[in-house]
């Protein structure tokens, strides 16, 4: 191929793989940035007087990952955490605002069995929510009972408008954070590096033979105009003994 000095122009994506398998567990198709440390742990033996410098004693090597992604999938999620979503029935919390007439409405979904609804009147002219709740009872003579019919709820008629919380059963997919023992995994990243004498784009692979995904996982959640934080992969890039080393790069080929 006979490249010379080059620089890194940028990632396209790193693909995690099964160990044994082989199975393709996530594609990290919107990374930001990619950093690989390499490095050896020396010490220094010292002697004669002030203690000078008289030989370099390296020691063990450490190599590590750190990947930023603009973007969160099942996927990555599932890979990070250790624990796949799985296909569930669950109960789902929900809140709803509901004017009525004549004491009657209809919830928009089924409440869970054996769960009671949370039923506050609402001040029509402020707003605000009134308390206490109202509770289970009669509500043809009492204002502040309500009773229930599967969806159906009755208050009294001079309940103009409610909000109710309660929850309903849905079929969801769902990562549920137990505890687990990290995995190991291979991954290969396919980078964009260019030969700074002719600018030609050339294609690289790298290739890390034997990685443990740190299982630090921050859910960041903003009402803000601002963009979303990225997400922060630490990775251990661990030796491969059947292959003799953590990672490689490979230059393929004209991109």
């Amino acid at each position: 191929m006979g490249i010379s000095s080059y620089v890194y122009r940028g990632i396209k994506n790193l693909i995690i793989y099964d160990k044994v398998t082989n199975e393709a567990k996530c594609n990290i198709e919107h990374a930001v940035d990619v950093t690989l440390n390499d490095a050896m742990a020396e010490d220094h033996l010292r002697g004669g007087f002030g203690l000078p410098k008289i030989l370099t004693v390296y020691g063990e090597r450490d190599c590590s990952l750190t990947l930023t992604t603009a973007t969160m999938s099942p996927e990555l999620q599932s890979t990070i955490s250790g624990n796949s979503f799985v296909v569930k029935t669950k109960s789902i919390e929900k809140i709803e605002d509901i004017d009525i007439s004549g004491g009657k409405f209809t919830l928009s979904e089924t409440i869970t069995s054996g769960r009671t609804p949370t039923i506050h009147k609402i001040d029509v002219g402020t707003g605000k929510v009134i308390t206490p709740a109202l509770k289970l009872g009669s509500p043809t003579t009492n204002s502040e009972d309500y009773s229930i019919v599967g969806k159906d709820i009755t208050c009294h008629s001079s309940v103009i408008r409610i909000r109710v919380f309660y929850s309903t059963d849905k079929v969801v997919e769902s990562s549920e954070a137990k505890t687990s023992i990290p995995r190991t995994y291979r991954a290969a990243g396919l980078a964009i590096i260019e030969e700074i004498a002719t600018g030609i784009l050339y294609m690289a692979e790298l290739e890390l033979a034997n990685i443990s995904i740190q299982p630090t996982n921050s859910i960041i959640i903003k009402n803000s105009s601002s963009a979303p934080d990225v997400i922060t992969l630490n990775i251990s890039v661990l030796m491969d003994n059947a292959k003799g080393y953590p990672y490689a790069l490979n230059l393929i080929e004209e991109a």
